[in-house]
């Protein structure tokens, strides 16, 4: 039996295949890790300098540069982590390239990696119904008792009330020294360890789309409370815009 042979040419077919490259995607609350694979805190909001639109930033707090290895530049070099059990995944978001401890707990990375892209999304799991938030607007905490939330790396969404809209922290770092924290609002949200830098925000009555208030600095786990950094003081001392979802 004769069989014809094909008279398609497979390197026409192939080179009218798209190749689509599916580039990875941080996720307001994933996790930081750092060069040796050490996980640190949680990736915050999207944010641009605003006499610069074309500097983008993913903030966190300013205390994850403690006793964190650095690049050649001097700076500490952060990676994307996903929730869930993941392993280092060394997808580079790019360098710590502004931080302070006092008197404000804050941090930018400059994303300069092509490869990766950040978001206006919040990851929000356990939810079976909203398991991604979408940032609208920036919000003002103004009244004790309100409710927020928030996405870590560690705890995932927790939720809780504002206890005090002024208040002054007073932490220890690794050496007993002490420092002082201005421009927060205390919560009885629940943060752990790795949760420092996590997107504070509040639900709305148009989900998924939500506020964001402000970014969870640090908490105590035995009295869980936690202390949360004002969006707004951020955006009054920073030359900064936070990036919402069209």
């Amino acid at each position: 039996m004769n069989y014809s042979k094909s008279s398609t040419n497979t390197n026409i077919l192939e080179s009218k295949i798209e190749k689509r490259n599916i580039q990875p995607i941080v996720l307001d609350g994933d996790g930081l890790h750092n060069i040796e694979g050490e996980q640190v805190c949680s990736a915050g909001l999207w944010m641009r300098d605003a006499n610069s639109p074309n500097k983008n930033y993913l903030a966190t707090a300013g205390h994850c540069a403690r006793n964190q290895p650095l690049n050649n530049q001097g700076f500490v070099d952060f990676y994307h982590i996903p929730w869930i059990f993941s392993p280092p995944t060394y997808r580079y978001i790019g360098p710590l390239k502004q931080y302070s401890f006092s008197p404000y707990d804050f941090g930018l990375i400059e994303a300069i990696c092509p490869n990766i892209s950040i978001t206006t999304i919040i990851n929000n799991f356990p939810s079976r119904i909203y398991r991604e938030l979408f940032i609208k607007e920036v919000k003002s905490i103004t009244t004790i008792g309100v409710h927020v939330c928030k996405s870590g790396y560690t705890s995932y969404s927790t939720c809780g009330f504002v206890l005090g809209i002024n208040a002054k922290l007073v932490a220890l770092d690794s050496a007993n020294n002490s420092r002082i924290t201005e421009g927060m609002m205390m919560t009885n949200l629940y943060m752990d360890k790795g949760d420092s830098g996590s997107p504070v925000y509040q639900y709305s009555k148009s989900l998924p789309y939500i506020p964001v208030v402000g970014i969870g600095i640090l908490g105590d786990v035995g009295l869980n409370l936690a202390g949360v950094l004002h969006l707004d003081v951020i955006l009054r001392h920073y030359q900064l815009v936070v990036v919402v979802t069209p």
